[in-house]
């Protein structure tokens, strides 16, 4: 193990992690369905809108490119950038897309506030109704889009 040392010494810092946890969205913008058509189901079928919201909660992950991030949650993947717009506010501006089991469907950009560990953004999205056995990208719903997340410490 001794002998090893200097090697380790030699070969430098260790190369900074692909991935490292943002944030956990417990609204998720993408794919907004969600927000746009199970909340309004809550009267009729509670145990669905329940499962819904706990399919699209998303966990975020920043990427080695300046304000990347990837998004993951059980019903939608996306690659999203954001950028400062008045960073003494926490405001940034946001664009992305996202895809279904991999398969691109829709984008969305945001107009987004950071203050400390929460963040909230309001926006729009473009979903298609593509799928892995229809891939018609003819149709599109337009909705707006809420996000609500919580994560790691951004200073104001």
């Amino acid at each position: 193990m001794t002998a090893l040392l200097p090697l380790l010494l030699l070969a430098g810092p260790a190369r900074p992690a692909v991935l490292a946890f943002d944030r956990v969205d417990l609204v998720s913008e993408d794919p907004a369905a969600w927000l746009n058509y199970d909340v309004p189901m809550l009267g009729v079928n509670a145990t669905t809108v329940a499962v819904r919201w706990l399919e699209q909660v998303k966990v975020s992950w920043r990427l080695p490119v300046d304000g990347l991030s990837l998004g993951t949650s059980l019903s939608s993947q996306s690659v999203f950038w954001e950028h400062p717009v008045w960073a003494a506010a926490g405001l940034s501006a946001g664009a992305g897309v996202q895809s279904a089991l991999l398969l691109p469907r829709g984008a969305f950009a945001d107009l987004a506030w950071r203050r400390g560990r929460f963040r909230a953004a309001v926006g729009v999205g473009a979903v298609s109704g593509a799928t892995w056995t229809d891939l018609d990208w003819t149709a599109w719903d337009v909705v707006p889009t809420l996000g609500i997340g919580v994560g790691r410490r951004v200073a104001p």
